[in-house]
């Protein structure tokens, strides 16, 4: 992946379109023609997401796809999410070969794992830290680059050997 700087990532550069959106809102935004600030562009549907290196815990990017006509925004919206999600699996990747395990986490990702190891599921996790969904999503992918584990149990696991929490979830 080669991305290079030179494109402005300020909300006041972009206009009134879908990548503003994502940009003030963090998110996925979708625009469908007739919510266009100009008649000129009635016949254009975007949807903007925003790439997300959950390492370094910033956005480094904003894809965003247009299209004229386009009878459905929702098949859009998934290939969309799709393809942003695939970038971030391919960053973390490339840290992969530069990184190593840091048993230094933060008090969320702490409490994250405790939560998993007690068997909360992700929305009572989302609702005990008061956090969303995506930003749940973003921090377990980030344990899980850090244990080097493919799903919640080995992780949960993993932390454990780590000396990170015990077998009933409390931290040490």
């Amino acid at each position: 992946m080669h991305f290079s700087e030179g494109n402005s990532l300020r909300i006041e550069d972009c206009g009134v379109n879908a990548i503003n959106l994502a940009m003030k809102y963090k998110k996925q935004a979708e625009l469908c023609g007739k919510d266009h600030y100009c008649d000129l562009f009635r016949d254009w549907y975007c949807t903007a997401i925003p790439i997300f290196d959950s390492l370094n815990v910033e956005t480094i990017a904003y894809l965003d796809i247009s299209c004229i006509n386009i009878s459905s925004i929702k098949e859009q919206g998934i290939m969309l999410k799709n393809i942003a999600m695939y970038i971030e699996e391919m960053i973390l990747y490339r840290y992969g070969k530069c990184c190593t395990i840091d048993k230094r986490l933060s008090l969320t990702e702490k409490s994250i794992l405790s939560f998993l190891a007690c068997g909360m599921d992700r929305k009572e996790i989302m609702y005990e830290i008061n956090i969303s969904e995506t930003t749940l999503r973003r921090y377990i992918n980030k344990l899980k680059f850090k244990f080097k584990a493919k799903n919640d149990i080995t992780l949960v696991l993993n932390a454990i050997d780590a000396g990170i929490i015990d077998t009933r979830g409390r931290l040490l």
